[in-house]
């Protein structure tokens, strides 16, 4: 009985499940692409058959998209697009079923899938609360990412919507229809670049490049991505690397003791090692930002709820260190009071700054006592370190929550807060 084929390789194809995985390696092809195919010589696919062996603690994924050529897709920004948005689909869905959401990850991408690539980590990092939040784990979790043959950038006043028409050209007789789709889109894709270029310097990156040109059409052969376009000058934590193949080659590799395998092998297993560390450290960042913002929120919201019952909390300085006689400093509580009052009731920001020991704690507990009924509320936060700082807001919740809890829509999350006493 004959296998059935594989009609659509599209979506996820787990390779190699790893050994106590703690790392995801992800592939994407490129144009007229193929999951595996691509990876593939001579019956060998090098993810699947080689790489398991130098990184055996990695869970390998190829994944796959409708890129043909000759489909009834258009070749389009749009397009592109659409295959990013899938992509962090794809991987937020199989992360979650296997609750690795946050296992650090390499992308290996080839030509177009790079720009694919790109798109969806801009995605990701756009993704907030209410708008696909669960997408910005993609970005979060992204440590390395190996570019091969992936056009960034146009060279030598040759627009960069013209080197993707390289790329294609590859695969079909470039038409009219087809060049200007890419020609239009090359504003879309410099935009790209510069949405890209903020979030760059978030990932280890390596630019690998062909250094042979490749076979077109009617016998004539072609760079078809240059270094130049290839290699992004200047980009941070970035390298470049020469694969000794043309742009279709370049992926594949028919054993471990190919000199370009060993060039991408390598560097796939420096960041696979470098990886966890670096992503568990950005995840406990991600989560003490959360819960502070939280804290803020549930206190913003007490305040606003309780606004027209003219809200207003006690006085108090418990916890604040104080002098019972204060000397002097008539000029300078007056210029606090100035520069608080200043432009109406926009929000303000005053610094006391000195040596210490000079009083600046017992200038600001002076002013908190003359001003005491003119502010709804007064809250001291210890900022001597990060503990105390994070005590202090849930402080800041306790009081609240004791003092408007039968009023306040928000009490249930006030009484989370307040018993939150180190809000990591």
């Amino acid at each position: 009985m004959k296998p059935i084929p594989e009609s659509r390789p599209y979506g996820i194809k787990i390779l190699a499940n790893g050994v106590d995985p703690i790392v995801d390696i992800v592939a994407i092809h490129g144009l007229n692409g193929h999951r595996e195919k691509t990876w593939t010589l001579s019956n060998v696919n090098w993810l699947r058959d080689l790489l398991p062996s130098d990184i055996p603690n990695a869970r390998v994924i190829s994944w796959g998209y409708d890129a043909n050529t000759h489909s009834n897709s258009p070749i389009s920004a749009q397009h592109l697009y659409d295959h990013a948005k899938t992509l962090v689909s794809d991987l937020c869905l199989n992360r979650k079923l296997t609750k690795t959401q946050t296992r650090p990850i390499v992308f290996v991408a080839h030509s177009l899938g790079g720009i694919i690539l790109k798109s969806a980590l801009i995605h990701s990092d756009a993704a907030r609360k209410g708008a696909l939040e669960e997408h910005q784990s993609i970005k979060l979790s992204t440590y390395g990412i190996l570019f091969m043959g992936t056009p960034h950038q146009g060279i030598s006043g040759v627009r960069l919507g013209a080197i993707m028409l390289n790329v294609a050209s590859i695969f079909m007789t470039a038409d009219d229809k087809i060049l200007k789709q890419l020609e239009r889109d090359s504003e879309w894709l410099q935009q790209q670049l510069g949405q890209y270029a903020p979030i760059s310097g978030d990932f280890v990156t390596k630019f690998a490049y062909e250094t042979h040109s490749t076979p077109i059409a009617l016998g004539r052969t072609i760079m078809v991505v240059p270094q130049a376009s290839a290699v992004v000058p200047g980009a941070a934590d970035a390298e470049p690397i020469a694969i000794p193949a043309n742009h279709l080659e370049m992926v594949k590799f028919p054993s471990s003791e190919d000199v370009g395998y060993k060039k991408v092998s390598g560097h796939l297993q420096i960041m696979a090692g470098e990886a966890s560390d670096a992503v568990v450290a950005r995840w406990e960042r991600q989560d003490r930002t959360q819960k502070v913002a939280f804290i803020q929120l549930v206190i913003m919201n007490a305040a606003q709820a309780n606004e027209k019952e003219n809200f207003s909390l006690p006085f108090s300085l418990s916890g604040v260190p104080e002098v019972y006689e204060f000397v002097g400093r008539m000029e300078e509580l007056f210029k606090i009071k100035r520069e608080f009052q200043r432009d109406g009731f926009q929000r303000k920001v005053v610094v006391l700054r000195g040596l210490g020991g000079i009083g600046k704690t017992q200038l600001a507990v002076a002013f908190m006592k003359e001003q005491r009924y003119t502010y709804s509320a007064v809250f001291w936060l210890n900022g001597r370190n990060e503990d105390t700082l994070r005590q202090s807001f849930s402080g800041m919740a306790n009081r609240l929550y004791n003092e408007y809890s039968s009023e306040c829509p928000s009490s249930a999350l006030l009484r989370i807060a307040a018993e939150e006493k180190n809000i990591d």
